[in-house]
C-alpha cells in the first residue's frame, strides 16, 4: 500500500479568497505509479484561488514488508 499526499499553504492570507493557513490531502494507492499519477491530477485540475503557496507532494510506501 502507498501513502500519497500533497500539502498547500496559503502564504498571503491578507489576498482576499487566498488559501488561509495549510491544507493536506491524503489518499491510499496500490501502487507507487497510480499515486505518482494521482499527484500529477491534482496538479493538472487544481484551480487555487489568487495567492503565493509552498507545497509538498510525496509518495510513501507503508505497511509490512517480507
Amino acid at each position: 500500500m502507498v501513502l500519497g499526499y500533497i500539502l498547500l499553504c496559503g502564504l498571503a492570507p491578507t489576498v482576499p479568497g487566498t488559501l488561509g493557513g495549510c491544507r493536506v490531502f491524503s489518499a491510499q494507492y496500490p501502487t507507487v505509479a497510480a499515486c505518482e499519477a494521482s499527484r500529477m491530477t491534482f496538479y493538472s485540475e487544481v484551480t487555487l484561488p489568487e495567492g503565493v503557496y509552498e507545497d509538498d507532494s510525496a509518495c510513501f510506501v507503508i505497511g509490512a514488508s517480507t
